[in-house]
């Protein structure tokens, strides 16, 4: 994905498609940074992104996994929402999409749907850029919550709690994820979805994964 590994709406999500052979309709590799837990059907979206890749192409992605009680993520998240209280919370259809891909079973099973192979899940752990300073994080931790507007001496409270972890790169906390990497089979399987989307012959379009 283009940008920051903030967790962000679909709007700001994006696929990129790249190739070694110049202008051609099918790609090497399809990547994404933080974007894919956003499709409404994960099998149809990658079985899409599967017709764009070249027999053998290889899709590689990061999505998060769930978060330790103790790491550093959970935990000021934790101090964060005790700051804002019960009157704000945060979108529960974001924090259901980011957890869409959290266990690597269902990966597992949503990408071989998909008409993908050689599907594996690596964890990482890694850190995440929440905004350029304390302030500015925790404007983008405000901009999920729902609720009534977030006092100056609450927001001041929240920039305390973000303050430890400012570095030169802007506020990061380490978080886990997971580096997924699959394989489209270098010859279609009959019955598959990226097989049989391709079936007629037809070359895909070039896309943008939104």
């Amino acid at each position: 994905m283009d940008g920051e590994s903030r967790a962000s709406p679909p709007a700001a999500t994006s696929m990129a498609l790249r190739s070694s052979a110049g202008s051609v309709s099918f790609y090497d590799v399809a990547i994404s940074r933080g974007g894919v837990m956003f499709f409404a059907d994960h099998v149809s979206a990658f079985a899409h992104i599967g017709e764009a890749l070249r027999a053998g192409g290889r899709l590689v992605f990061v999505c998060p996994r769930p978060a330790p009680t103790d790491g550093e993520e959970r935990q000021a998240l934790g101090l964060l929402a005790s700051l804002v209280g019960g009157d704000h919370a945060v979108d529960t259809s974001v924090a259901a999409a980011m957890a869409s891909l959290s266990d690597p079973r269902r990966i597992t099973s949503v990408l071989g749907a998909a008409g993908f192979e050689e599907i594996t899940s690596v964890p990482v752990t890694a850190a995440t850029r929440w905004g350029g300073d304390a302030a500015d994080a925790v404007d983008f931790f405000v901009s999920r919550a729902q609720g009534p507007p977030v006092t100056d001496r609450t927001r001041a409270a929240m920039a305390d709690v973000f303050r430890p972890y400012e570095a030169p790169e802007g506020v990061l906390l380490r978080a886990g994820v997971w580096v997924v990497s699959a394989r489209r089979p270098r010859r279609s399987r009959p019955g598959s979805a990226a097989g049989a989307r391709t079936s007629a012959g037809r070359p895909p379009a070039a896309r943008r994964a939104r």
